[in-house]
This record gives C-alpha cells, structure tokens and sequence, in this order.
C-alpha cells in the first residue's frame, strides 16, 4: 500500500496452478512413509521456502541478490534485495522441482541448490551476478550424495530429501539427509533404484564427490540417546567454536521420513506424526577435507560424539525436532539474545500462522505457551521450563534451534551445551520458519571453520559495563533477569 510509507514493500510472487506430486510408500519393508507434512504440499501453492544469503569476497561481503525456492514446485526466485523486487525467476523441469535453497560459498564461486523431497539430492551451480540478475552460467550438475569408487558409475543407490547446506569454506560443505527407504519415484534399477538411510555428508562441491561421516546406518540402539552417530533424518547443521578453540558440530535432528522399524528410545513404534527429536553434538575439529579419500566412507570416530540434546531431558519435553540452526554471537553492543530482539520488534510471524490445513493436526501438537510453562522456585533456587533447567551462558557464542509445529525457538550456549532460554508465544512467536537475524550477530558456519576454532572473546561475569546476556536466564536464586 503506497499510502503506509513506513511499512516495506511486499514482492508478489505470481501463482502458478499445479503443486508437487506425491509419492506412494512403495517400500515392501514399509521403512519409508509420506509423512503428513508433506501431504500438504500440493495445498502451499504460494509456499516460498530455503531463504539464503550469497556471498562474495571471502564471506565479507553480503551481495545484493538472495534467493528463495518456491517449493511446491520448480520455480526458482532470484530477489534484489537493495531494490526489493524480484530480480530473475528460474526453473528447469524435473531438476528444480521441491529445492529448497540455493547456497553461495564465501566468494560467491559456486552455489549449491538441495531438493528438499524424495529422492532428491543436490546439485551444483556457478551464477554471474555482476549484473541486474543473477545469470547461471553452468549447471545445475547433480553431485551424488553416495561413496563411489567410480565417479562415472550412475548414482543408483543414494542418500535423498536434503532440507539445508553448509559451506566450510570455498570447495567444501557438510549436508544431511532424511529419507530412509524407496518411495514409488525410484525405479528398479539405475539411477534411484535404491536410497541410503539418512547421514552426514562432507561434500568435495568442485569435484563433484560425496562421503559420508556419520551414519543412521551405524547407530547402536542398545546406547539409545548415547550412540555416537545419527539417530534419526538431519534437519541442518552448523558449526560453532567453544571457549577451548575446539570446533562442534550441532547437527538438528528430525524424523519427517520416519522409520516404522525403529523403536527410537521410548519403545512405542514411529508414526506419521513427529517423532520428538533433539541436537546432537560432534567434535570436528580434527577433519581435514583434503586429506579425505571420497572412494570410501568416513566414518567419524565414536570419540568425536560429544552430546545429544533431547526432549524432555535438556530440551521441553514437547520441542518437536532440529529443524533449523543457527549460530549467533552476543556483545555488549547489540543482540543480548532472542528473546530480546522479538521484544524490541514486537515479535515474529510466519505465513504458516492462520493457514486451516486438515493435515496440521497429524504433524505435532499446538505450540505451546512457554510463559505459563516456566516454572520458578525460589526455595531452592531453581529455574526451569517444562521441567528443564535453565543456565546462564558461559560463551558469547549460542546455537538457535527453532522448530515450526512446536512453536519454539529454542538458544544453547555453546561452552555448556545447556539450554539458556525458552521462546515460544508469549514473546509473540508463531510457527517459527526461517529465522534470519542481523548480520552483525550472525555466524556463519565458513566463518569458524575458516578460523579452524578461531579464539572467542574473553568470558567473564561483565565486560565492560554490561553483562555477557542480557535474555532471561537464571541467576541461581530462582528468579530471572533481562
């Protein structure tokens, strides 16, 4: 409305008319199933998904161009985001259909795109954005989320349905996968004949080439919580360094592509509905991608496993999964943390808010008000949410978790790797789904590992005349302060 001048523009983005076709569980070991989620992906014909920021100059620089997937089907949307309009649309049929998210590396050299839907992988790309609109110039080439002693062989049997990447630096990156099983999209043989069940994978992007380090495939569930691997499909991933200079991976769990054969850690069988899922943390400081032979598996060593965040142990008990991570780093001169930034903006909304969707019901209970949650008792001077405590940050640094259904946002302080506050509606959020945050309190993962455990800043109870955080934690006495 050109009349409201204080608003910001909104960027209309035309509808096409046919969404993203289902596929059938075709599994004969039924170990694959459509989770409702994506039953309602054929409904969110205007559904924009996998916002990213590209980069040039080594990561210093943000370019004015972003992208966004419209993900119910293949349609890419290349945004100006210094003019706020869109700046070039681009799909190729049957290769673009369900990305989510087109990933810049930190010179703005190679792009990343992942399909975020079965049997989809991902694919690389090179873009020339010197001009009015990004231009792709090469590409899109499928790298084959599988160990090939060949690279030539077809990508027959493969790791699919990826949700985000993260670039370690210029040539390499880390990616997750979800799907577990074949669905009715695979075919007897060749290419998609078979799928590998959701791992880690580092990725050599210029190469082409793909290696797994941890493994669904390798768990032990006789150590439930405490095998050192995967436990489940890999929302996202991003690194963080810790006030030793040691280098942790925080890798989302999230089971929207369950496995009906697994009984996860509570014994009751998978359903469509969301498994409660957590954060599981590795030490990678150790993994040198040049040294690594991409003809066979890497597995990571079981001593990198450092700690899997659960709900109902370190997390509330009714925070659905890891769907999306963030690192941000605190000072004294801006974000105190989350929970402060939504007060000062008057809270956050996402356009899953409001929508009727006879499916919503099947995927994870309402959110949950976390205000009346919060529990304090003075007497013995605890603070807690749901029953989990929460502590007071001892690094600058935190991971943000959020999960949509649940309606979390949830900050874990990367030195103790304890929850340090609980946001949910009554700071006015609903639904949360692709958080983005300011750049100047942003920490993007080619930033850590660019530094390999670059040194944090000074821990202490103060620095200067302000405090280390300024958003709710517990001050030992029971009761908490901004």
């Amino acid at each position: 409305n050109p009349k409201k001048k204080d608003e910001e523009p909104v960027i209309v983005i035309p509808v096409k008319e046919k969404g993203a076709e289902l596929p059938q569980e075709d599994d004969p070991e039924k170990k694959q199933l459509v989770h409702a989620f994506f039953r309602g992906v054929p409904v969110l014909l205007h559904s924009l998904h996998g916002p990213t920021r590209w980069y040039s100059d080594g990561g210093a620089v943000t370019q004015k161009f972003n992208s966004w997937s419209w993900w119910s089907n293949d349609i890419q949307v290349f945004v100006d985001h210094q003019k706020m309009e869109v700046a070039a649309r681009y799909n190729v049929p049957f290769v673009t259909n369900q990305w989510h998210g087109v990933y810049s590396n930190p010179s703005g050299s190679l792009f990343v795109a992942v399909g975020y839907y079965f049997e989809k992988q991902i694919y690389r790309l090179r873009i020339d954005t010197s001009g009015d609109e990004p231009i792709i110039t090469e590409g899109p080439d499928l790298i084959c989320l599988a160990t090939l002693a060949n690279p030539n062989d077809p990508c027959d049997v493969h790791g699919a349905l990826v949700h985000s990447f993260r670039w370690l630096d210029d040539r390499y990156g880390l990616v997750g996968t979800q799907q577990f099983a074949k669905t009715s999209f695979s075919t007897d043989e060749g290419p998609n004949a078979d799928v590998i069940p959701p791992a880690v994978y580092l990725v050599d992007v210029e190469n082409l080439r793909a290696t797994p380090i941890l493994s669904y495939q390798n768990r032990d569930d006789a150590q439930g919580l405490d095998t050192p691997t995967v436990i489940s499909g890999i929302g996202s991933i991003v690194l963080a360094t810790n006030n030793a200079g040691r280098v942790l991976m925080f890798v989302g769990e999230e089971d929207v592509a369950s496995d009906p054969a697994s009984t996860k850690t509570s014994g009751e069988k998978v359903s469509q509905e969301f498994v409660r899922e957590g954060v599981a943390v590795f030490d990678i400081t150790d993994l040198d991608p040049s040294s690594i032979d991409f003809s066979v598996d890497n597995q990571l060593p079981a001593s990198t496993f450092v700690k899997r965040l659960y709900p109902g142990r370190e997390l509330p008990e009714q925070f659905a999964a890891g769907h999306n991570l963030l690192v941000m780093e605190t000072s004294c001169e801006g974000s105190m943390g989350t929970g402060s930034m939504l007060k000062k903006s008057g809270g956050m909304f996402s356009n899953l808010e409001g929508l009727d969707l006879k499916f919503a019901d099947d995927i994870a209970p309402p959110a949950v008000d976390t205000e009346t949650m919060r529990i304090e008792k003075e007497e013995v001077g605890e603070c807690s949410v749901q029953g989990v405590p929460l502590a007071a940050p001892q690094s600058f640094y935190r991971v943000l978790v959020e999960h949509p259904f649940s309606g979390h946002l949830l900050e874990v302080d990367v030195e103790t790797l304890r929850l340090v506050e609980v946001i949910g509606r009554h700071e006015g959020v609903q639904n949360p789904h692709g958080t983005t945050i300011d750049r100047r309190f942003y920490l993007e993962t080619f930033e850590v590992w660019g530094g390999r455990g670059r040194v944090p800043k000074p821990v202490t109870a103060e620095n200067g005349s302000c405090l280390i955080s300024g958003s709710r934690v517990c001050d030992g006495k029971g009761s908490t302060e901004e």
